[in-house]
């Protein structure tokens, strides 16, 4: 279980835990949080170099030591026979070190117990190490034979120091000592090797040939500074209040979902965010905008049907992006249901609608309509010792009954008030007065896809499909598919699925009292529940998806 927060004056600011891809989450507060998490990306990508960095040794082996010897004649080295060979072993050696190495720093960002902070100040020791690795090999080639020095430009080492500096995040200063450590590997190691063969050392000024390494190692500040400034910017993008994100888990036609976790509290979230940009709204229309979610959030967290989502917290960013904070559920929308395991029996179907029917009432009767009832907007989970549980979501749309449509919907291009495929012919028309009983026809829509596994009408486009529903009159389940319907509950489907809005039941609670008293409503049992659940995910719905 999670650890709550630190008793008062702790110096215990955040916990470290890894996720199921080697990644590192963290849980703090403020910058403290902030900090880590760039020191958790670094430490990550630290493991990515040092992969790519055994992919090169083994390249580079390959082409110096094969390819190289093939292609030129002898002796176009400049290099005496003796010294081919020492050449070809130390090569030889220092590219064995440097594959060990590098997958040794995988290995430990991917799996040790070490936090980010200690696997960063490991990865200064890499980055020297691998530098005397790159300049051990230049010291072999950049000497020739009479001691004279050979430099030309730009080294190995240059691309070393800058390929670190670039991948990893890391603070200035550490990385400008790291940096010019690792820069003076190569005059070092040529000048024992001159001294090795001639018995003194080259003068001073023979430094000079090495300045571009210098300079690369100045220049090291720079992407360093700016990937830390990024990714410490990216961190605060991710605090909302009291939440920090730290999961993409969904993307959505009005925005896109986060897991999210709480600074103190041991509970999990999930975040909504919507950017004004993804729904066409700026300038009067988004501050009329951020009206309408204030007041729909002010509204949605008023509900009080255990069946409807629980809404913790409601914002709007700096750049002007609105965030819903709400409950974490785990399980499947009825439409990714339907996908994976085939229509529901009738039993189960009115199960879920008496649910859905609550959720409905306790809004309609607070004034408030949908609008976007559908499979996609109905969770199916377990909670807490309950199986089965219906939860409905995104009130997104939500109107409020008595207010006018203009200060409660903001009409913006690419702004659909509601999904074609389960739209009431009056929501559809656009015109006129909608009323709970719009919702009603939504719920006979989903009740029809959770009974066939298809829905009411199909179209090639969302305009033959809006066109059909103000038209056409549906084929019964029955009629259309094989399978076995209960009777009744198809007919209170279809009266649904009325076109007008008098011949549909009156309201949500009028059909939860008519589902209640049919005999279907009784087949699915809480024992039938738990055995679907038991053996179609066990450990959960998340556990089932993973696998």
């Amino acid at each position: 279980m999670a650890a709550g927060p630190p008793p008062p004056g702790s110096t215990k600011s955040s916990r470290v835990t890894r996720s199921w891809g080697g990644r590192f989450l963290t849980h703090g507060s403020g910058r403290e949080q902030i900090v880590e998490d760039v020191h958790r990306e670094g430490a990550f990508r630290l493991g990515i170099h040092g992969l790519v960095t055994v992919l090169i040794w083994l390249a580079t082996t390959l082409v110096y030591r094969v390819l190289f010897p093939a292609l030129e004649p002898a002796g176009a080295t400049g290099h005496t026979p003796v010294t081919d060979v020492v050449a070809t072993s130390w090569h030889q050696f220092t590219s064995v070190a440097g594959v060990v190495l590098g997958l040794s720093m995988f290995a430990l960002t991917r799996w040790s117990p070490w936090s980010p902070r200690r696997l960063l100040d490991l990865g200064f020791a890499y980055y020297v190490l691998g530098g005397a690795l790159v300049a051990l090999i230049g010291a072999v080639y950049d000497v020739l034979p009479d001691g004279d020095l050979q430099v030309l430009g730009i080294t190995w080492t240059c691309v070393w120091i800058l390929s670190y500096s670039m991948t990893v995040p890391a603070p200035q200063g550490r990385m400008l000592l790291a940096a010019l450590v690792v820069a003076s590997l190569d005059p070092l190691f040529a000048f024992g090797r001159v001294h090795a063969i001639i018995g003194s050392f080259p003068p001073a000024s023979e430094l000079v040939v090495w300045a571009p390494t210098y300079i690369c190692a100045l220049l090291a500040v720079v992407p360093a500074r700016i990937q830390w400034r990024l990714h410490t910017k990216l961190r605060q993008a991710r605090e909302l209040g009291s939440y920090h994100l730290t999961e993409h888990i969904g993307q959505g036609g009005m925005g896109e979902v986060w897991r999210a976790d709480h600074r103190y509290l041991a509970r999990p979230a999930a975040v909504k965010l919507i950017r004004p940009e993804q729904i066409g709204a700026s300038g009067p229309d988004g501050r009329r905008l951020a009206r309408r979610f204030e007041r729909e959030a002010q509204a949605t967290a008023a509900l009080e049907s255990p069946h409807s989502i629980d809404l913790f917290d409601f914002g709007v960013r700096r750049d002007g992006t609105f965030y819903y904070v709400m409950e974490l559920l785990d399980g499947f929308d009825l439409e990714s249901f339907v996908q994976s395991f085939g229509p529901m029996p009738s039993g189960r179907v009115a199960h879920l609608l008496l649910q859905i029917c609550d959720s409905l009432t306790d809004a309609h009767e607070k004034g408030l309509i949908h609008r976007d009832v559908k499979p996609a907007n109905v969770f199916l989970c377990r909670r807490g010792l309950r199986e089965d549980f219906a939860k409905v979501l995104d009130f997104g749309l939500v109107k409020e009954l008595g207010h006018d449509e203009t200060e409660t919907m903001v009409t913006v291009e690419g702004v659909t008030t509601g999904t074609p495929a389960f739209m009431s012919p009056e929501q559809a028309r656009g015109v006129g007065e909608i009323d709970a009983r719009s919702d009603l026809y939504s719920l006979g829509c989903v009740a029809y896809w959770l009974l066939t596994g298809e829905l009411v009408f199909s179209g090639r486009s969302a305009l033959e499909m809006v066109a059909a529903h103000l038209r056409d009159v549906p084929p019964a389940p029955s009629e259309a598919f094989e399978g076995r319907f209960d009777r009744q509950l198809e007919v209170l489907v279809m009266q649904c699925l009325s076109k007008q809005p008098d011949d549909r039941p009156s309201s949500a609670r009028s059909l939860a009292g008519v589902l209640a008293g049919l005999p279907v409503s009784k087949e699915w049992t809480a024992a039938d529940a738990e055995r679907w659940w038991d053996l179609h995910a066990p450990g959960g719905a998340s556990e089932l998806v993973r696998n």
